[in-house]
């Protein structure tokens, strides 16, 4: 997308490019947000992060209902970046704690709910 964004700052590129980001946010990640708040966020509370990435999600969908009314290049470039960090913080940092910390068979629990959810 930032090559996109990039090459091309015209208010038609910048539209077309905000309805993508809101509708791939449809089709993945408002299931993919719904499944790590009902099913892996519940596994592991204490954790300081799960506050956090709760939080990347409400700002994420807040910069998705803004796209859907002004499509902005800084506004797509945030969302690009936060949702990056998230990601990346989600991989790097709470999936390799649930697997450290809970015991396999609450892991298995938690991998059949998500494979009913998708």
């Amino acid at each position: 997308m930032r090559r996109s964004l990039a090459c091309d700052r015209s208010p038609e590129n910048l539209a077309r490019l905000a309805r993508e980001v809101a509708a791939a946010y449809e089709a993945e990640l408002a299931n993919h947000f719904a499944i790590e708040e009902q099913v892996l966020f519940p596994l592991c509370p204490s954790l300081p992060m799960v506050a956090e990435l709760l939080a990347d999600h409400r700002a994420l969908e807040g910069m998705v209902a803004q796209l859907r009314t002004t499509a902005a290049a800084d506004l797509l470039v945030r969302f690009c970046g936060l949702l990056t960090s998230h990601i990346r913080r989600e991989e790097n940092e709470l999936f390799q704690e649930i697997q450290r910390t809970l015991p396999r068979e609450e892991l298995d629990r938690a991998g059949a709910d998500i494979g009913r959810r998708v």
